[in-house]
């Protein structure tokens, strides 16, 4: 049986010394290495197999070796995607990853992260703001550093925020280009607050068009919920002739509700979704939506914590990432 593959061997592979392949595996590669060098060593390292000793580099350096995600709503695409490439970024560190989905409840999201901060050197917080800063409230000082991210963050944390108000926007304004005359927001229950961004941004934008804002909030956030929604609001208010929906599982609900209506997509009701997930391509006609920058917000997450773990008294971190409205069949009228 083959035995685990050595530091050495990688280094060897990658034609660098020990103590470079070392340094860019724990990600404190000298500026002076090139990044050819640095991707010699992790394509080496991924090609050949080699996972960190965890229980070793603890011993030496004091720390746990592991990175706490909190994210929302775990059955969500969105939330797996972060997931994924959250844990490619740090699995070339020899870096674990302990997840904790985000619970409604703030006091039971205060006891998971306190259980989650026992564990690891830092934490990326996904969303769910306002449950972060009650948290926050009731750990001082904290144990580890957090960064926040997603479209809402708390801002006096290191933090990469993504502007889905402009793409929101956007999508409005396309909506009433195709010709809707009564576009409506579906949006779940614990996403309907007043200073939330893609809600602000469509009642912005409808105005500006001389409508008046219509909610479809669905009682429980799941594709089943907003499925059975949207007949609800159909058969009580008339159908809206365009839908923006506040993620793409809403989106991916709504779609199928008007199948159940017999109304066609986007004739009869022109839909756009948000987040960007995979999921949204595979339909007919695909679900327009507008797509968040998620490889990018996890690549400066991981990026803006572990430089927050090498130097604490860093100045604060802050980037602001855009996401980009997709136009595809369930919107594009004829």
């Amino acid at each position: 049986m083959r035995s685990q593959v050595t530091l050495r061997e990688v280094a060897a592979a990658a034609k660098v010394s020990v103590a470079t392949a070392s340094r860019t595996l724990n990600g404190r590669c000298s500026p002076y290495v090139s990044e050819a060098t640095k991707k010699a060593v992790l394509d080496a390292a991924k090609r050949l197999g080699y996972r960190p000793n965890r229980l070793a580099r603890a011993l030496v350096t004091g720390r746990r070796n592991m990175i706490g995600l909190a994210v929302p709503y775990v059955g969500y695409p969105f939330a797996s995607a972060v997931m994924k490439h959250i844990q490619e970024r740090l699995h070339p560190a020899g870096l674990g990853l302990i997840a904790q989905g985000a619970e409604v409840d703030a006091e039971r999201y205060a006891e998971d992260m306190r259980v989650i901060e026992a564990e690891v050197d830092g934490i990326i917080a996904v969303e769910r703001v306002d449950l972060l800063r009650h948290f926050l409230e009731l750990s001082r000082p904290r144990a580890v550093p957090i960064v926040s991210v997603g479209a809402e963050v708390a801002e006096e944390l290191d933090h990469v925020a993504v502007d889905l108000y402009t793409g929101a926007v956007e999508a409005c304004r396309h909506l009433a280009s195709v010709g809707c005359r009564r576009i409506a927001y579906a949006v779940p229950a614990v996403s309907f607050h007043p200073q939330e961004q893609r809600l602000r941004a469509y009642e912005r934008a409808v105005r500006e068009f001389g409508m008046e804002p219509e909610h479809i909030v669905v009682p429980v956030g799941t594709r089943q919920g907003a499925r059975e929604a949207i007949k609800e609001y159909a058969c009580q208010c008339g159908l809206p002739d365009g839908i923006f929906c506040c993620n793409d599982v809403t989106a991916i609900g709504i779609f199928r509700g008007l199948r159940d209506l017999g109304v066609d997509v986007p004739e009869q009701c022109a839909l756009v979704g948000c987040d960007g997930v995979e999921d949204t391509e595979c339909f007919d006609p695909p679900i327009s939506t507008i797509v968040q920058p998620i490889e990018e917000m996890c690549r400066m997450a991981c990026e803006f914590l572990l430089n927050r773990i090498k130097e604490p008294d860093k100045p604060r971190q802050m980037a602001r990432l855009q996401a980009a409205l997709v136009v595809r069949g369930s919107s594009a009228r004829r």
